[in-house]
């Protein structure tokens, strides 16, 4: 049978599996070494800590319908579930070897696995593939999602379950849509080993908002050299410099930016709020004044909307 499920992935080009989680998570996927199912986050007191993908229906579904000690793979990105969490948090994908899925245990099914209403199937091994349309999954891949098409909308969502947890061996890469996201993965992960972190923008849907990168600097900038001029980051401070928060981001009308500067404690030293009137990329930058400041380790933190971008760490001296 192994031989033969290895046959049709070949067949169909099936290389890797995709994992989509909110960004928060990876402290707890570190501390876990890999990606646990529900059950067994909850068994190890992380669930309260995870921000789950569904909301408490799907949570309850999810028990329901013997989902709660699996974890959820797709076939491809880019699937309903991700364009809906992707307009209201900050997340990544995970890349998951394929040899998941030979192991003991694991389940394929037609469409999402909390489909409940027109519901879903599944099955183990070669049935369970059969239940998978690998014409959509192909397509999919080549020439991107088909939101319009029922057909699609419901067999792209094609999952493979795989029990209990994928250890940090089987992940290829994590993959984040900028390089401002992809040094928040780093602060989160910690100094922790992990997988290689890369940015792959082309696995998320294009149109939703995004920090594309976030610097500190002491450099006075302005309207006249922002777009001409390169701007180093700087993490360390003399008391006296004004210190400059550059972002660029691509917005979208109505979008509401918030910055915030914090001491180490977390008190709030400086707020300021931006609403963005059109769609289009935007320098966006803010400065404070360190005069007033002690020598110490502070932080500033990026806002879209109710999500945070990216935290960067910065010191003052005084000399």
């Amino acid at each position: 049978m192994l031989k033969k499920i290895k046959e049709i992935f070949s067949r169909h080009n099936i290389k890797v599996f995709y994992h989509f989680t909110d960004i928060n998570n990876l402290p707890i996927i570190g501390k876990c070494n890999g990606l646990w199912s529900k059950e067994k986050l909850e068994e190890h007191g992380f669930l309260s800590d995870i921000v789950t993908g569904g909301n408490e229906l799907s949570l309850n579904l999810d028990k329901e319908l013997e989902n709660w000690n699996k974890v959820h793979l797709y076939f491809c990105p880019n699937t309903p579930m991700v364009y809906n969490k992707q307009k209201e948090s900050h997340s990544c994908y995970f890349i998951i070897k394929p040899d998941v899925a030979f192991e003991q245990g694991v389940f394929f099914t037609n469409t999402n696995a909390t489909r409940k209403r027109n519901g879903h199937k599944r099955d183990h091994g070669l049935e369970g593939l059969k239940l998978v349309d690998f014409d959509t999954i192909k397509s999919t891949l080549e020439t991107g999602p088909k939101p319009w098409d029922k057909t699609w909308h419901r067999n792209v969502q094609a999952e493979c379950l795989i029990p209990q947890e994928v250890s940090i061996d089987k992940i290829l890469s994590i993959n984040f849509i900028s390089e401002a996201s992809l040094e928040e993965g780093n602060r989160l992960w910690r100094n922790n080993l992990h997988p290689p972190f890369k940015v792959d923008n082309n696995l998320f849907y294009a149109g939703f908002p995004v920090v594309n990168s976030a610097i500190l600097t002491s450099s006075d900038i302005s309207k006249d050299n922002v777009k001409s001029k390169h701007f180093e980051h700087e993490d360390t401070f003399v008391s006296g410099q004004k210190i400059t928060f550059l972002v660029n981001v691509q917005a979208t009308p109505g979008l509401e930016a918030n910055i915030k500067w914090f001491l180490e404690n977390r008190d709030i030293i400086n707020e300021s709020t931006t609403v963005f009137e059109n769609q289009s990329n935007y320098w966006h930058w803010t400065s404070i004044d360190s005069a007033n400041l002690n020598s110490g380790r502070y932080n500033v933190e990026y806002y879209l909307g109710n999500t945070r971008w990216i935290r960067i760490t910065f010191i003052i001296y005084d000399f």
